[in-house]
């Protein structure tokens, strides 16, 4: 929607390896959406079985994230190869990258 569409054109954007995450300051709650393309994986079941990962690890780090920040994953091509424990390195160290888990320093 319109949300996703402003993180997207206004969003910071942070990357490691083949993983990309935009963000955007908000007063609102804190929201995490993914982007998956067709051009990374081309069945529908693919790429709702790698959302269904990066929702899984975003699950376990919601509470860590500072309040009010839209984020957004998009994962690049060559990302649908990693195994599990890839992705979670590269997820958590991304989330690190862009300075927006709580108790945090320089935040």
């Amino acid at each position: 929607g319109k949300e996703f569409n402003e993180v997207l054109k206004k969003g910071q954007s942070f990357r490691i390896d083949d993983l990309l995450l935009k963000l955007l300051q908000k007063e609102k709650n804190k929201k995490i959406g993914f982007l998956i393309r067709k051009k990374i994986l081309k069945k529908a079941v693919q790429r709702n079985k790698l959302k269904r990962k990066l929702r899984e690890l975003a699950r376990e780090k919601i509470e860590h994230i500072k309040e009010g920040i839209r984020i957004i994953f998009i994962p690049l091509p060559g990302f649908e190869k990693k195994d599990q424990g890839e992705i979670k390195m590269i997820f958590n160290s991304l989330l690190k990258k862009a300075k927006i888990l709580k108790n945090e320093p320089n935040c």
